[in-house]
């Protein structure tokens, strides 16, 4: 009969190391809802799924399957009704420290109007939001926003392109510290965040446009891809593999039992051998 001899730490990476190294290791981020407009606008994270206004239409999006194309503004006049937008179930309120991802891509046109990429502060609200502005004192840019009870808001914005090409988004906001806005994987913009910490989520949400109860013209007239929400902040090498397409939203935050499963079949090999 052979003896047991337990494994020295050392050991244990080595016999365990190449099995879990195929799931990357989560640090506190759990990805909280996830729109791809794979097969229809429904979150394919978590339970606010969407419904698609008759003026939404799919386009090719970001990685070549599926993505959305919103319209600028509705027929009609008046306020930007719902046949122009994607209206989400409420989005998980996120306490404290948050992320999220997206693509865009906008038209080389001449438009003057602020368009709506995302919305989850309602109509003038609590909660982020995302617009890209072509006219006034930050012409040009892609505003992200977060807005906090009362007057209090964190703004930063970045120069973004206009010609029909797809780019990518990614946000951190840090309660206590900054929110931080990368595009194409690279820092663009940070500004303070500490006085926005008491911020909530509007029930009022949609993707694809804002504001739509006071202007007819605060749609996208562009494509959006892969829209993700996580609690936690998200690393710069995480970003980065949005960004250049190595990773996908889910891949950040691997299933705890896959995890579990591959650990047990390595040590179940392992006490085989050792017999």
């Amino acid at each position: 009969m052979k003896t047991f001899v337990p494994l020295s730490p050392k050991k244990c990476v080595l016999a365990f190391g190449c099995a879990c190294a195929l799931a990357p290791i989560a640090h506190g981020v759990t990805l909280l809802h996830y729109w791809d407009f794979e097969g229809g606008y429904n979150d394919k994270a978590g339970a606010s799924n969407g419904t698609a206004g008759a003026e939404v239409s799919t386009i090719t999006g970001q990685d070549g399957n599926t993505g959305a194309f919103f319209p600028s503004a509705v027929t009609g006049g008046g306020a930007f009704d719902s046949t122009g937008y994607v209206d989400i179930a409420p989005a998980t309120n996120v306490s404290g420290a948050f992320s999220m991802s997206y693509w865009v891509q906008l038209p080389a046109d001449t438009s003057t109007d602020g368009r709506g990429i995302f919305d989850f502060s309602g109509d003038g609200g609590d909660g982020p939001q995302s617009l890209f502005i072509q006219s006034g004192g930050n012409a040009g840019n892609l505003a992200f926003r977060v807005d906090g009870s009362g007057t209090s808001n964190a703004v930063a914005f970045v120069t973004v392109p206009e010609d029909n090409s797809w780019f990518h988004i990614a946000a951190n906001f840090d309660p206590s510290g900054n929110l931080a806005v990368y595009l194409n994987g690279t820092p663009s913009a940070s500004v303070l965040a500490s006085g926005v910490a008491d911020a909530t989520w509007d029930v009022d949400q949609y993707l694809g446009a804002f504001n739509v109860n006071t202007l007819a013209t605060r749609g996208l007239n562009g494509g959006l891809d892969d829209v993700a929400i996580f609690s936690g902040l998200l690393t710069e090498s995480e970003i980065s593999g949005l960004a250049d397409r190595s990773l996908t939203p889910p891949d950040l935050v691997p299933e705890p039992s896959t995890g579990l499963l591959v650990g047990l079949s390595g040590l179940a090999l392992l006490l085989r051998r050792r017999k």
